[in-house]
């Protein structure tokens, strides 16, 4: 690996290969620090070699790439691999920088707007999904600092929201409650990236309806998943544990998904 990552950028594809067995191998040794490190080193290259693609100008607009910008040199498969494990990651330890966070809940922006009002197939849908959950989850870890920052001081918001909040197969762990005002940036783009999250159960329904058996199910999976991330972001701003007795059709759904799937 140290000589495939010396011998240039178009050795970058095997590099991401090896760093992705280290991490199985590690992980299979029970050694979960050394392979979220090689991981996350895996994904830091990647970025890297994304942006070195796309000029400043396209990055401030957001149009951040859905897919690999170059298929024949890192195929699509690699980015969404790297991308599915930075989120798995983050769900259970996070360690990255606010930086990284407040870039990477822009990253798409250009393919949210175009985001197609039915998807075409399964396979649209799930990279549309892992777009979208990408950013609400760099959202929810960079929503601290947008308290701080407003209030000048931590809040009850300022907390390790890895600790607070638990997206690790969108399950919702609540330990504590915000005591202060929620700052009305937060609430803004809170707002923003709830109705992304909207948009693309719109968009995913067609499919429920699909005579490919496969793909039912495929998507219900992924919108019992969308349902549970939905319950996460509403977990955000919930004041008091009675907060979430409006939300009782959100947990209806995913069981109700969830005995259909069993089924399946």
């Amino acid at each position: 690996m140290r000589q495939t990552l010396s011998d240039g950028e178009e050795y970058l594809r095997k590099t991401l290969i090896g760093c992705l067995l280290v991490f199985c191998f590690e992980g299979f040794q029970g050694n979960q620090t050394v392979a979220i490190s090689h991981a996350q080193s895996g994904y830091a290259l990647l970025r890297n070699w994304i942006q070195k693609r796309i000029n400043s100008h396209v990055q401030q607009r957001g149009l951040w790439p859905i897919s690999s910008p170059a298929p024949d040199a890192v195929e699509d498969d690699l980015v969404h691999a790297f991308h599915r494990l930075d989120l798995q990651i983050m769900s259970v330890v996070d360690i990255q920088p606010v930086e990284v966070h407040q870039v990477g809940k822009l990253h798409g922006q250009h393919n949210i707007d175009s985001m197609p009002r039915k998807f075409a197939s399964l396979t649209e849908a799930q990279k549309y999904w892992e777009l979208i959950l990408r950013r609400s989850a760099h959202f929810i870890y960079s929503a601290k600092t947008i308290s701080k920052g407003l209030h000048g001081q931590p809040s009850s918001l300022d907390t390790d929201l890895a600790e607070t909040f638990s997206i690790n197969l969108g399950s919702v762990i609540h330990r504590s409650y915000p005591s202060d005002p929620v700052p009305q940036l937060l609430r803004t783009e809170h707002s923003k990236y709830l109705r992304e999250l909207r948009c693309w159960r719109t968009a995913v329904a067609p499919l429920l309806l699909s005579p490919d058996e496969q793909t039912v199910v495929g998507a219900m999976g992924l919108q019992a998943f969308s349902s549970a991330t939905q319950l996460v972001m509403h977990a955000l701003l919930a004041t008091e544990e009675c907060s979430f007795d409006r939300y009782l059709p959100e947990y209806r759904e995913i069981v109700s998904l969830a005995r259909r799937l069993f089924k399946a």
